[in-house]
């Protein structure tokens, strides 16, 4: 974030829409028309300005919101900004769900990119199939 001589602040990292969803949670309390895009970039926000109600507010929603196709970059996202809740309930979703999460090319993307990761989910299997 800078500001130039003319009293504009940039932020490069968020979009417009962004920044202007984030001002108005965090004048009125209020959140625009939410949605999966919507919701994880104001999260990504939320956690780099430490709004931890903003952050709680957007991590309920895609917990809530939840969709497979997504279930891969949410996960990511999760782990990344170190929200556990939300972690387990992918984690979850996945070990109930395999198949179509486990076979798609998200999760193939995602065992390259982030091995660690995706042994993790499948230590969280073995263990929920074991009911530890």
């Amino acid at each position: 974030m800078t500001e130039r001589g003319n009293s504009i602040v940039i932020i490069a990292d968020l979009d417009a829409d962004t920044v202007r969803q984030m001002l108005l949670f965090m004048y009125l309390d209020a959140l625009d028309k939410l949605e999966y895009e919507s919701a994880k970039n104001l999260y990504f926000a939320a956690d780099k300005y430490d709004i931890v109600s903003l952050k709680h507010r957007c991590s309920n929603f895609l917990k809530q919101n939840f969709l497979q196709s997504k279930c891969c970059d949410i996960l990511l996202l999760a782990d990344l900004h170190g929200d556990t809740d939300l972690k387990n309930v992918v984690k979850d979703y996945i070990a109930n769900n395999g198949e179509e999460v486990l076979f798609s090319d998200d999760w193939k993307d995602l065992e390259e990119k982030e091995p660690q990761l995706t042994t993790e989910v499948f230590r969280f299997i073995y263990m929920k199939k074991r009911g530890n």
